[in-house]
């Protein structure tokens, strides 16, 4: 029979669309009589197989399966030294800040251009803090997600509120032996999207 109400917040709040998906099938006959057998001899179907695997760990009381912990910890130690008024930030202002959160072809870009501008005496192509899309900064808290895209690689949306400016930043993350490093950061604006290697690009 259908899960419940109750069942079905459970797992809602406990596994990801998919298994949602799954479990909706568990709605629909789930076996499948060969001919010539009797029906209690009926065979399971492949879509059985599948949600029995899915809805082992809620079954055994197991966790769902979630976000590398260490790739959501490297985002919130950045977000972390931007709350509040007074917040130092991550000042980009050399070779050691820079490398020691970004992917090393997109911080040998940035630091190249900080190169290149010292020595015209400008500021280089960025001006702003992109991990805030901003120059100026009071921010009280961030609303952190940080998905898997693949092995050694996620996505971070990060959602806050800025000088009375609602803000959305992406990070595009891969991890390097056992440190995540950011490769892109891409900022929502008015619908666009930019992101810092295209600022590189030109």
């Amino acid at each position: 029979m259908p899960p419940d109400r109750a069942q079905s917040k459970a797992l809602n709040g406990a596994f990801p669309l998919i298994a949602r998906i799954l479990w909706n099938f568990a709605a629909l006959p789930m076996m499948t009589t060969l001919p010539g057998r009797h029906p209690s001899l009926a065979m399971p179907t492949r879509r059985t197989v599948i949600l029995g695997a899915v809805c082992a760990p809620l079954a055994l009381g197991l966790p769902a399966p979630a976000a590398d912990a260490s790739a959501l910890a490297f985002v919130d130690d950045i977000y972390s030294a931007y709350k509040g008024k007074d917040a130092k930030g991550h000042p980009l202002d050399g070779e050691r800040a820079i490398r020691r959160y970004f992917e090393q072809s997109l911080a040998t870009l940035m630091v190249n251009d900080q190169k290149l501008a010292a020595k015209r005496g400008e500021v280089g192509l960025l001006d702003f803090d992109p991990f805030i899309d901003a120059q100026d900064r009071d921010i009280a808290t961030f609303d952190i997600a940080v998905d898997d895209s693949a092995p050694g690689k996620a996505m971070a949306t990060i959602k806050f509120t800025n000088l009375d400016k609602p803000t959305t930043v992406l990070l595009d993350l891969v991890k390097i032996k056992n440190d995540w490093r950011v490769a892109d950061i891409t900022w929502l604006r008015d619908g666009k999207r930019d992101s810092l290697r295209e600022i590189y690009a030109h």
